[in-house]
């Protein structure tokens, strides 16, 4: 399963065809082969005050398929520079992730060069060594 964030959203009237024909847009941007999309859903409640549409989980008919795509995902520069591909995590990975994401941030604001930092299966390192998260 994956995530796309930042694809345009139709206000009003939800159009499934309309939603499909973006998310197959932004995908065969990616890969042209054939790709096996079993579901499509915006994730969330609409609403007309949010600024940022809503994210789109896509899920794929085959794990090859998800890697392909994450693997080529930086090829979507060229396509719209403001529409993001990523794995699609469950709660209890997205708020390890944020707590990642906090501490690298904490750590380049102390000095610590930004390519010394790297994020591997949900664990922060800096070089080859595993760093302890900020609990808050």
């Amino acid at each position: 399963m994956i995530k796309i964030d930042c694809l345009p959203e139709v206000s009003g009237d939800y159009d499934v065809c309309l939603e499909e024909k973006k998310v197959l847009g932004v995908l065969r941007h990616i890969q042209n082969d054939f790709i096996g999309i079993c579901n499509i859903s915006r994730m969330g409640k609409f609403d007309l005050q949010r600024k940022r549409p809503r994210a789109v989980a896509v899920t794929l008919s085959s794990t090859f398929d998800v890697r392909k795509i994450l693997a080529k995902a930086s090829q979507l520069k060229s396509y719209d520079g403001s529409i993001y591909v990523n794995h699609f995590l469950n709660k209890e990975d997205r708020e390890t992730e944020k707590k990642i994401m906090k501490t690298r941030y904490e750590l380049i604001k102390k000095g610590i060069p930004k390519n010394t930092l790297k994020i591997r299966k949900l664990k922060l390192y800096r070089g080859d060594k595993e760093v302890m998260l900020a609990e808050n």
